[in-house]
């Protein structure tokens, strides 16, 4: 199977739990793969990558891969952390401009949580494909 690359990488909204339109109360969904168990793509990004979870060795590939590197993951959380604190001034800011309900603090514990949570969600279903 050839490698194929996606880029450049953009806004992170979805990929973090964050729906369209949705406010700080409804921001971190955990449940839901929106690539591989959607069969009604209607936008061509979309259709794109439900097509590649249709193949089974696609999603034998993701697995493995998945199963290679989720372990590592974990260091992830070390980052956000630090990451946090990096960005505890320019929180203020983006305040200024994005109403926002909680503080930086709990933005970024509420990031952590969801991360854990997403990961053990994640790995559940990829390693019942």
């Amino acid at each position: 199977m050839k490698k194929v690359l996606v880029g450049p990488l953009w806004d992170f909204d979805f990929g973090f739990g964050k729906r369209d339109g949705s406010s700080d109360q409804d921001f971190f969904y955990t449940e839901g793969v929106y690539f591989y168990n959607k069969s009604n793509a209607n936008e061509p990004g979309e259709s794109y990558f439900v097509r590649f979870f249709k193949d089974t060795e696609f999603r034998l590939e993701y697995k493995k891969r998945w199963n290679e590197i989720k372990n590592s993951i974990s260091d992830i959380d070390a980052f956000i952390q630090g990451i946090g604190v990096y960005l505890q001034k320019s929180s203020i800011e983006n305040k200024e401009v994005w109403t926002q309900n909680l503080n930086h603090a709990e933005q970024i514990n509420r990031m952590r949580t969801w991360l854990k949570e997403r990961i053990t969600y994640l790995n559940t279903q990829i390693n019942n494909f």
